[in-house]
């Protein structure tokens, strides 16, 4: 059987990050997460699937018997219905970053990439997800990525 590994893109606003469809699911079983099912709470802020953005933070209006209705935080976008396998928990500690994924509260697709693009803008190019180091390159020098400091604080870590 052949697998694809570029089988997940997500545009993320000036960053694409490729990943496999293996390592997503592995990485989600690894930490235990789900996606939202139709018996969690209406107007939570959960991640939707967006086809130009990847994920989008929306509001969930209505459940419906196969999805749910969610409008969009920001305006610019139209309010959609979707199955629930493309709507996630969002965590709300809004710009926050993990240093390991399975930090999260609610750890799934949309989470994971929001965080990984979160850490890049804040030239943190290295994540974890429990044992697994995922690696982003900058396309630009990060004077201190490799200073006496941050080298004692990876030290050891794994």
């Amino acid at each position: 059987m052949q697998t694809r590994s570029c089988a997940l893109r997500r545009k993320l606003t000036n960053v694409t990050v490729v990943v496999s469809n293996k390592l997503i699911a592995g990485v989600l079983s690894k930490c235990g997460k789900a996606p939202l099912t139709d018996k969690d709470k209406m107007d939570e802020i959960v991640w939707a699937r967006d086809s130009s953005e990847g994920f989008i933070l929306s509001r969930i209006t209505e459940i419906l018997d196969d999805g749910a209705e969610v409008i969009p935080l920001e305006s610019k976008y139209q309010k959609r219905t979707l199955p629930f396998s493309d709507i996630f928990r969002a965590n709300v500690e809004k710009d926050r970053d993990y240093d390991d994924n399975c930090e999260m509260m609610f750890l799934n697709e949309a989470s994971l990439l929001n965080n990984i693009r979160t850490r890049y803008y804040k030239n943190k190019i290295y994540t974890y997800v429990a044992n697994i180091l995922i690696a982003v390159n900058p396309y630009s020098e990060i004077p201190s990525l490799y200073s006496p400091e941050m080298i004692r604080n990876y030290k050891g870590k794994f």
